[in-house]
């Protein structure tokens, strides 16, 4: 119940159908569209020690999300938001949250962390290895998988509601699935 009202404000709240027009599928929200819905909602769901006026979401890599994110950031004019590619870990600074897509693990995850940065990506095992919010495909779902080790290492609180939400794992269950 709590996913179905979690879902409905996402859908509802942003211009995903400016996306799905957009893209290839037009009776539907690709995938990588949504997971750009979600990407910017965590946002609304985080606290750091560092709260600034304006969100800035960097990008790391080339995937379909992170178009899909550069397209509805640009699209939004309801709240201070920017977006910006960085390609090293100097970038890392200016950002609240980082997505690293596909391919672009060569940044190190570590230089987010000591800068209080959310983590978020969509490759797999991300999470276990270290990352803070992970985005995987269930069925035909996006689902989240964070890991609260890391968060907390990086001194940021995630929402109890978001945490409902999602598959929550502990820097034991990180130890774990390495074995």
């Amino acid at each position: 119940m709590l996913l179905r009202a979690f879902l409905f404000s996402l859908l509802t709240s942003w211009p995903v159908l400016a996306l799905a027009q957009s893209t290839a599928r037009p009776l539907g929200v690709a995938e990588s569209d949504l997971k750009a819905v979600f990407i910017v909602r965590l946002l609304d769901f985080i606290q750091s020690d560092l709260q600034p006026t304006t969100s800035v979401i960097c990008v790391v890599g080339e995937s379909e999300t992170g178009s899909a994110l550069h397209r509805l950031v640009a699209s939004r004019s309801d709240k201070p938001l920017s977006i910006r590619s960085i390609k090293s870990a100097e970038g890392i600074a200016q950002c609240n949250l980082l997505f690293l897509a596909g391919g672009s693990e060569s940044l190190p995850t570590e230089n987010a962390t000591n800068m209080n940065v959310l983590t978020v990506s969509d490759m797999p095992d991300f999470a276990y290895n270290g990352g803070m919010v992970e985005l995987t495909r269930t069925q035909n779902r996006v689902a989240l998988t964070v890991n609260t080790g890391a968060t907390a290492a990086a001194s940021i609180q995630l929402s109890s509601r978001l945490l409902a939400l999602a598959t929550v794992i502990s820097p034991e269950d990180s130890a774990r699935h390495e074995n």
